[in-house]
């Protein structure tokens, strides 16, 4: 009888540090997990931005003539508005929403609308991680 209980005693020892072995390493596997998610989904947001700052680039470069005729550059414009304002950053959005009041009060000419190009560009590139561009952000144009 003595053996009986002592190695029930055993068996269940060796269960509870089974089950604290198991649950500690779930716990240190699902923290690992969250981890992993959290910095795909940052890939992935990070890789939408760079494709609509990039689609931006591309719409400010393409002249008029080329393929912004009958009013598809203003669509293009507002359907890549609707993007930055979906993941640009609040000053992102806030450069672009004053440059483009800017354009459609003084017209895309103008040097006021040529500074808030300038500051929009600058404050994309200080987040993608220039350090010329704070410099400049800051001394040159006080934006």
């Amino acid at each position: 009888m003595e053996n009986i209980s002592g190695l029930a005693a055993e068996i269940v020892v060796a269960f509870v540090i089974a089950l604290a072995t198991g649950a500690f390493t779930f716990m240190g596997f699902w923290r690992q997990a969250k981890a992993d998610l959290e910095q795909e989904y940052l890939k992935r947001f990070n890789d939408k931005k760079w494709g609509v700052y990039t689609e931006f680039a591309k719409l400010l470069q393409a002249p008029p003539q080329d393929i912004f005729e009958d009013g598809r550059r203003q669509a293009a414009e507002t359907a890549i508005a609707s993007q930055i304002v979906l993941i640009g950053s609040d000053e992102v959005v806030r450069a672009f929403r004053d440059w483009r009041e800017s354009a459609a009060v003084h017209g895309k000419a103008q040097r006021v609308t040529d500074e808030k190009l300038f500051c929009l560009s600058q404050i994309c590139a200080v987040i993608w991680g220039s350090n010329t561009a704070i410099w400049r952000l800051t001394i040159c144009w006080g934006c």
